[in-house]
């Protein structure tokens, strides 16, 4: 009885240390997907030794993924310099998920496809299920494997939505309709056809040309055959009858609309248009045009012997004997044919509004005047006849000479160009070129614009946003020392310069996420200089005091400005228990673990015990 005591001890004492041994080799047990890999004879299926799993041999296994890779397509194309192990996990059990995937925080952006427009509010599910994948690697998967999968879809539309076109356009959907809406086909160009759309044809519906797009269920083939259109009477009805049946609609008509007609040459009729004749509308003489669309408009006109049947004669009885053109032309009823002067024989040639000025305008009938004092004019000076706007503000440089700056066809807009502002004061530069002038040489009350300044500096147009923090700093080029005439926001501030250069993530840091605005003696400012350096200032103690020394958290031991998990924490230099044999495989989280410190939990880093007991229990 004592011997088979013993021998019954030896055999648990043996099974408890191969237990050991088997897990100190295996970390845990595979999911249900890799269970034919169990067993310490299969680690260097995934494993190689000495070395970190590597997709290569994860990639020997799943073709699916090695086949989407090189189709440079998908989630696993667009992310395959990271590592498998970076979303797969494995020994973490028989039924846990060995991807590591949130469907609420997965940036579609990631697989190749943004999700746009309609694409947008739809459920996961809709498209990712086992009818829509096309893929075979991915559907072999699946026949010995079966498991949920957001793999093996084919991005063209035809995958999902069906050929309306039946092949007629090409499988390019995008090419002419958006993903927010199927009609219209907003990108669709019909410059490309043969048929270019312009002028009233641009509003036309579709459904008007295109028949069979018409009343069409949304399942329907659209196929896009149209009538011919070598002519425009397919379409339109022939309103003249057999008038004009030798003619091509297009020889007086435009697409602009039916009733611009711009080719028709009028000189070859009986009434040839001149002067004022070419701008009356058509409908004036041809009355018939006024009717509605579809009547016969054959262009009857009223006689044309002489000018009364259209216009009344102010004359009366005067000059009865005496037909209009005898004294008038048809440019102007103010031009007398009879006397045609030319005002180009005196010494003040008419440019320009000039032109159009009635000559009692300058020539005013003064009563008892002489010839002379009627016609002999001066006019050296513009100043002569006009008063001066400025006020004499250009006196001095251009001795009132408003031709430096205006032109006889119209006083506004002023042909000061931007070259001569250059040899001003202040040459235009950058946003500066886009300002209108009256924005700088506004009206002060009542008087006229001013163009002269005391100073040009900023601060004369703009106010200081910065209430005065930079202003020992603009003493020599003003707002110029950091912003750009180019962009307000443009900034070229080096911020090197300051206690505080930007590296790493700061660099991206927008500015006013650390220079806050504040209310200063009553008004909102931000301010920028004074600000504190310590990254507690503006970031959270998220290990809740553990690495406190005195008043002040110091983050750079562990952490760098390149990103929060950009670690530069090294274990054994930096702590008191340096990480060596298996201990530099184990997970941190294996370690330092999780507590709660009020409503909080927090990762436990320090302190801890240095102990192997206090980690590694008997019989674990």
């Amino acid at each position: 009885m004592k011997r088979f005591i013993q021998l019954l001890i030896l055999v648990i004492l043996g099974t408890f240390c191969a237990q050991r041994v088997v897990a100190q080799i295996s970390p845990g047990e595979l999911t249900r997907a890799h269970q034919h890999l169990e067993g310490i004879s299969n680690c260097i299926q995934c494993h190689e030794s000495g070395k970190e799993i590597s997709g290569a041999k994860c990639l020997a296994c799943h073709t699916e993924i090695r086949e989407a890779i090189a189709s440079k397509h998908g989630f696993h194309f667009a992310n395959s310099s990271n590592t498998c192990l970076t979303c797969h996990k494995e020994h973490l059990g028989k039924e846990a998920k060995i991807t590591k995937f949130s469907e609420a925080q997965f940036d579609h952006v990631k697989s190749g496809f943004p999700l746009n427009g309609k694409h947008g509010s739809l459920k996961c599910e809709q498209c990712h299920n086992d009818k829509s994948i096309k893929v075979a690697a991915v559907q072999k998967v699946l026949s010995g494997y079966p498991h949920k999968t957001y793999l093996g879809l084919d991005p063209r539309c035809i995958s999902c939505h069906t050929d309306r076109h039946k092949g007629k356009t090409g499988a390019e959907c995008q090419s002419c309709h958006g993903t927010n809406a199927w009609s219209p086909a907003a990108a669709f160009n019909h410059e490309k056809t043969k048929f270019a759309l312009v002028g009233k044809h641009k509003t036309v519906e579709c459904a008007k040309c295109h028949e069979e797009a018409r009343k069409k269920g949304p399942t329907d083939p659209i196929l896009f055959t149209t009538k011919t259109f070598a002519d425009c009477t397919p379409c339109h009805a022939n309103p003249h009858g057999a008038k004009f049946s030798d003619k091509s609609c297009r020889s007086c008509h435009t697409p602009e609309g039916w009733k611009i007609v711009v080719s028709f040459n009028h000189s070859t009729t009986k009434f040839p248009l001149t002067g004022k004749h070419a701008a009356v509308t058509c409908e004036k003489c041809h009355t018939a045009m006024a009717g509605k669309r579809g009547q016969n408009i054959d262009f009857k006109t009223k006689e044309f012997g002489d000018c009364t049947p259209c216009h009344s004669s102010p004359h009366r009885m005067a000059l009865q004997d005496k037909q209009c053109r005898s004294c008038h032309t048809t440019s102007s009823w103010g031009s007398r044919s009879l006397v045609p002067f030319d005002h180009s024989l005196t010494k003040f040639n008419l440019v320009g509004k000039h032109v159009t000025v009635e000559c009692e305008k300058c020539h005013k009938p003064v009563n008892n005047s002489t010839f002379a004092r009627r016609f002999f004019l001066s006019h050296r000076l513009c100043t002569d006849c006009h008063t001066d706007y400025h006020e004499g503000q250009f006196s001095k440089k251009y001795a009132n000479d408003c031709a430096q700056c205006h032109t006889e066809q119209t006083f506004k807009p002023s042909t000061f160009t931007l070259t001569k502002h250059a040899e001003a004061k202040f040459p235009l530069m950058g946003a500066h070129v886009a300002v209108p002038c009256n924005d700088c040489h506004i009206k002060n009350g009542a008087t006229k614009p001013t163009f002269h300044f005391a100073s040009t500096r900023c601060e004369t147009c703009h106010s200081d946003k910065h209430k005065g923090e930079f202003a020992k700093f603009m003493a020599e080029l003003s707002c110029g020392r950091c912003h750009s005439s180019q962009d307000w926001k443009i900034v070229s501030f080096d911020h090197v310069a300051t206690r505080f250069p930007l590296i790493g993530k700061h660099l991206g840091v927008r500015c006013v996420e650390c220079h806050k605005e504040q209310v200063v003696r009553g008004t909102k400012v931000f301010l920028y200089q004074g600000s504190p350096l310590e990254c507690q200032s503006c970031h959270t103690d998220v290990h809740a005091g553990q690495f406190t020394q005195g008043s002040v958290t110091k983050c750079a031991p562990c952490h760098s400005p390149n990103g929060w998990h950009a670690l530069v924490f090294n274990h054994d230099g930096q702590s008191a228990f340096r990480l060596t044999g298996a201990h530099k495989n184990v997970a941190c989280r294996n370690c330092h673990k999780e507590e709660p410190i009020g409503a909080k939990k927090i990762v436990r880093y320090k302190p801890l015990s240095l102990k192997c007991e206090s980690c590694h229990k008997e019989g674990k």
